[in-house]
C-alpha cells in the first residue's frame, strides 16, 4: 500500500495492523505470540545472546515513530535481546528522506561494518527473495576496494528464510482498514488538506455460491493426492465453495434456493484432475432440489491449482474417478455471496454499506445452460481468456500496490495481503460511512458474504465478509 495514499502512511506505518496479529495484543502478549515465530531464527538469536563476540541486530523497515514500543514489547514477551533494534526513521542522519526499506538497511549495514572494522564475518537472515538478491549484490559491491572508506574484506553470507504467511481475522482486518480511512478523512477535514482525496471502502458482490466452512474445506483438501512430480509449494489450495453463478444472483432466485444461509447437503460422486494442473471433486445435491443450481455441470468444487493454472480449467475435467471406499463424506454448504472490497476515492454518491447487496435487476432467473460436450472446449477456451473463472475472483479493474501484514515468522512485517488500493474509481460517499466492525459478529452458521483471503490478487482486491462468520479455506502458495 502506497505510504502516500493515507495521511499518516497507511498499512505499513500503522501499528494497529501488527497489534491485531493473531488474537490481538491483549491476548497474544501474555503468551508471547505463540505460533507466530520462526523458532529456528529464535534459537539463533538466543545463541547470539550467549556469544560475547557476536553483535546481533534486529533490522526492520517498520517505522520508528509508530512501531518502536510495540516491537520492544513483542521481543520482551519472548525474552529476546538484541545489541541494536533498528527501525526505519522518516529521514536519514543527513536530513534526506529515505527512499525505501532496502536503501535504509544497506546504509545502516554499511555504517555498522565500518564502525566494527575488525569484524571478519556478517550473516543476514532475510525472507524476501528480492531483498536476498539485493543484499548479496550490496556486499559484493561493498567489498570492492574503496579509498574513501577503506576496510578489509568481510565474509558476507545472506541466508534466505522461509516466508511463512498467516492472515489477520477477516473482520478484524477490515475494521483496522476502516479506522485508517476514518482517521485519514478526519485529518483531511480538520486540517483542510487538498492534496489527498477522501477515501471509502467500496463493496461489490462478485458471485454467488454454496459456501463451505473451514473444517469441511480441510477434509476436502485431504482427498487430493498430488503426484510426486508436483512441488507442493506450487499449489494453491481452494476447496471453499460451489459456484452458483459468476455474478450476484438476483434475490428472487436466492429465495427459490431457500434464501441466504439456506443449507444444502452434497454427496461426493467423483474426483478428477486436468493435466496435473487443477484438481476437483464432483458433487451432487442431496434431496428433491430440482432447480438448476449451478452454471457449471457437473457441479464440482475446485480443490487445488498449480501456479499459472486457472481454477476454471476444472471445467475441462472429463474423467472422474470414484473415491476409495470409506473416504467419501457428506458436505454441508450454505448459500452466500463472495464479496470484493476495494479502497477508492470517495464520491458524492451513496454506496450500500457493508452487508447490503448491490444486485442486478431481479428477474425470473436461472443459471445459464451448460455447454454441450462438443462445445465444451470452445467454451472453456473463452473462459480462460476472460477476466474471471468459475472459482476465482473477477480481475478487479482497480488493482493496487502490495499491502498487508506479512509478519508471523520471526519478522515483523505483517500478514500478506490487505485491502489494496482500489484506485480512483467510483465509490460511496465517505461522509457517515460505516465500518464493518459496527455490524454485530453474532452470525452463527448461516450464509452471508464469503471471505477468501488467499485467492485475491496480491495487492489488489480482497474478499471479506459483510458480517460475522468466516468461510475460508487456507489457499497459500
Amino acid at each position: 500500500m502506497d505510504p502516500d495514499m493515507f495521511v499518516g502512511g497507511g498499512w505499513w506505518h500503522d501499528a494497529r495492523v501488527l497489534e491485531a496479529t493473531g488474537q490481538g495484543l491483549e491476548k497474544e502478549e501474555p503468551r508471547a505470540w505463540e505460533g507466530c515465530w520462526n523458532e529456528q531464527i529464535v534459537k539463533l538469536v538466543e545463541l547470539s545472546m550467549q556469544q560475547h563476540d557476536a553483535f546481533c541486530v534486529l533490522l526492520t523497515g517498520r517505522t520508528e515513530n509508530s512501531y518502536a514500543e510495540l516491537v520492544k514489547r513483542i521481543l520482551a514477551s519472548k525474552k529476546l535481546e538484541f545489541d541494536m533494534i533498528c527501525l526505519k526513521p522518516y529521514t536519514s542522519p543527513y536530513g534526506e528522506r529515505i527512499a525505501n526499506t532496502m536503501s535504509f538497511k544497506q546504509e545502516l549495514m554499511s555504517d555498522i561494518m565500518r564502525t566494527y572494522k575488525d569484524a571478519t564475518e556478517i550473516r543476514v537472515y532475510e525472507d524476501r527473495p528480492n531483498h536476498v538478491r539485493g543484499f548479496r549484490e550490496f556486499f559484493t559491491s561493498f567489498n570492492k576496494p574503496n579509498h574513501t572508506h577503506p576496510r578489509k574484506h568481510i565474509l558476507a553470507d545472506v541466508i534466505q528464510v522461509a516466508d511463512t504467511t498467516m492472515f489477520l481475522d477477516p473482520v478484524t482486518e477490515v475494521a483496522v482498514i476502516q479506522r485508517m480511512i476514518n482517521d485519514h478523512n478526519t485529518a483531511l477535514t480538520k486540517d483542510n488538506l487538498k492534496n489527498k482525496p477522501h477515501l471509502c471502502i467500496k463493496q461489490t458482490t462478485v458471485s454467488t455460491g454454496y459456501l463451505i466452512d473451514a473444517p469441511t474445506s480441510s477434509k476436502i483438501k485431504s482427498l487430493i493426492k498430488l503426484p510426486k512430480s508436483v512441488n507442493p509449494k506450487d499449489i494453491k489450495w481452494l476447496a471453499n465453495h460451489i459456484t452458483i453463478t459468476l455474478k450476484p444472483a438476483p434475490s428472487s432466485f436466492i429465495q427459490k434456493l431457500g434464501g441466504m444461509g439456506a443449507k444444502q447437503s452434497w454427496e461426493i460422486t467423483g474426483i478428477g484432475s486436468y493435466d496435473n494442473k487443477v484438481w476437483a471433486i464432483r458433487v451432487s445435491p442431496i434431496g428433491n432440489n430440482s432447480l438448476n443450481i449451478s452454471e457449471f455441470h457437473p457441479p464440482h468444487i475446485a480443490v487445488a491449482q498449480r501456479k499459472h493454472a486457472r481454477a476454471s480449467e476444472t471445467n475441462l475435467i472429463n474423467n472422474w474417478h470414484p473415491l476409495p471406499k470409506g473416504e467419501d463424506f457428506i458436505i454441508d454448504a450454505v448459500v452466500g455471496d463472495r464479496v470484493s472490497l476495494t479502497i477508492e476515492e470517495a464520491s458524492l454518491e451513496d454506496s450500500p454499506p457493508p452487508g447490503k447487496r448491490k444486485l442486478p435487476q431481479d428477474m425470473d432467473y436461472q443459471p445459464r445452460d451448460p455447454p454441450s460436450r462438443a462445445q465444451g472446449n470452445k467454451g472453456a477456451s473463452a473462459q480462460r481468456n476472460s477476466n474471471h473463472g468459475p472459482h476465482g475472483s473477477a480481475n478487479q479493474r482497480n488493482r493496487g500496490n502490495r499491502g498487508g501484514n506479512r509478519s508471523s515468522s520471526g519478522n515483523y512485517r505483517g500478514n500478506q495481503g490487505g485491502s489494496g488500493r482500489g484506485g480512483r474509481g467510483r465509490g460511496g460517499a465517505w461522509n457517515g460511512y460505516r465500518s464493518l466492525d459496527e455490524f454485530s459478529p453474532s452470525y452463527s452458521g448461516g450464509g452471508g458474504s464469503f471471505y477468501e483471503p488467499n485467492n485475491a490478487p496480491r495487492g489488489g482486491s480482497r474478499y471479506v465478509p459483510s458480517y460475522g462468520k468466516e468461510y475460508s479455506g487456507a489457499a497459500e502458495w
